[in-house]
């Protein structure tokens, strides 16, 4: 069965998101980063040595017997890639059994990706999926390959969409009042807050509906400063987190963005720092279960884990890289981790030069792992992932 892995699912460390993965049938999934033609997601799948896009869209729904809301995934296409007009990605050649397999295979995928790896996280038949794609339609919910889903209901219902409504509202109006500047403020952060994935584009708030006698020029610019304000939050945020006193930061927020008020900087800045906050906590609770992790693991497969986190995702923002000797000196002599950090940082290094072409990924991987014996599959895919992301 496919569960959801990889360090990608934490908020705030960037890469392409989650990936699936069923080892028992030697399968990934994962959505690829860049737009499928006609608004359609494009993800890949990996399948005993097969590379098969996978084309879907998605559609919000309304269960009939209990008026709850559903989502709908539409495959419109499986092993085809002409239909991902920004993609390199080839396609396998599928037929006959092993094309409904694969199909069967990625619907059930699509039942576990959800919205973002969340698919488990909602009951059965919150998400269900529906493929025409072979001149068949086929309906699938988790329940069709074995799953369960949570018990709590979803998170998107009748009462959710009535809260969020209340929350657009609420913009709007705390919008009244002010100064234009501070007025457009409010509204931009509103957005940056609620709307900035395009799953939650449904609660952006129109900038003219706080401020909606002002001209579209007048209004361009401001909107402008105050995007250029809010971007930044997290910036000011870490250099008061980091010591400097509040009114230092505000000083440089208003040379940076000027026309505010002292209260929208400071609401500014109080935004940012819980942001930077919240990432730093959440890190801190990632870094503890990783070093957990690596320190189950042989020397180079240990080494490795922490090295390529430094590498890929340790940002100022966050708390830096991970002490190698501190975490596994214990374990290991001082010696030794010292060169399991060399041999990692190769591997490392020499997977950055690849590109991503599905047809080559074993040879690829063979060639690592020639190159560079002792690692895990585990540490060798990791290293063409951070090449993928790098040079597509």
């Amino acid at each position: 069965m496919f569960e959801v892995e990889g360090e990608l699912r934490l908020a705030g460390l960037g890469g392409g998101g989650p990936r699936l993965v069923d080892r028992g049938r030697d399968a990934t999934f994962s959505q690829i980063n860049g737009s499928a033609a006609g608004g359609s997601d494009l993800f890949h799948l990996m399948w005993r040595g097969l590379s098969i896009p996978v084309v879907a869209f998605k559609r919000e729904a309304v269960n009939p017997g209990s008026g709850e809301a559903e989502i709908h995934i539409h495959i419109t296409a499986v092993g085809k890639s002409r239909y991902a007009a920004r993609s390199e990605l080839k396609a396998s050649r599928l037929s006959g059994s092993i094309r409904d397999a694969a199909h069967q295979l990625a619907a059930e995928a699509l039942l576990i990706f959800g919205s973002w790896g969340d698919g488990l996280s909602f009951p059965d038949g919150y998400f269900a999926v529906e493929d025409n794609s072979i001149g068949k339609r086929r309906r699938y919910t988790m329940s069709s390959f074995g799953y369960t889903g949570a018990s709590r209901p979803p998170n998107y219902s009748r009462k959710l969409k009535a809260t969020e409504e209340s929350i657009r509202r609420q913009a709007i109006e705390e919008s009244w009042g002010l100064s234009a500047p501070d007025a457009v403020f409010v509204i931009v952060l509103h957005n940056h807050r609620r709307a900035m994935v395009s799953y939650n584009d449904h609660m952006r708030v129109a900038v003219e509906a706080g401020v909606p006698d002002l001209g579209p020029e007048e209004l361009t610019k401001l909107q402008e400063r105050a995007d250029r304000l809010a971007s930044n939050s997290s910036r000011y945020g870490t250099t008061h987190l980091d010591g400097e006193s509040v009114e230092s930061v505000i000083s440089t927020m208003s040379a940076d963005a000027p026309g505010f008020s002292h209260e929208t900087y400071r609401r500014a800045l109080a935004y940012g720092t819980f942001v930077v906050q919240r990432n730093r906590d959440s890190e801190r609770e990632y870094r503890v279960a990783l070093i957990e992790q690596a320190r189950s693991y042989p020397l180079l497969d240990a080494v490795f884990t922490l090295v390529y986190f430094n590498q890929r995702f340790s940002r100022r923002q966050f708390l830096g890289a991970i002490p190698l000797h501190e975490a596994l000196g214990d374990l290991h002599p001082s010696g030794a981790l010292d060169d399991a950090r060399v041999r990692a940082t190769e591997l490392i290094q020499e997977g950055s030069h690849f590109a991503w072409t599905p047809e080559e990924t074993k040879a690829q991987q063979d060639y690592l792992r020639t190159r560079h014996p002792g690692f895990s599959t585990r540490c060798i895919d990791d290293a063409l992932d951070g090449g993928y992301q790098q040079n597509r």
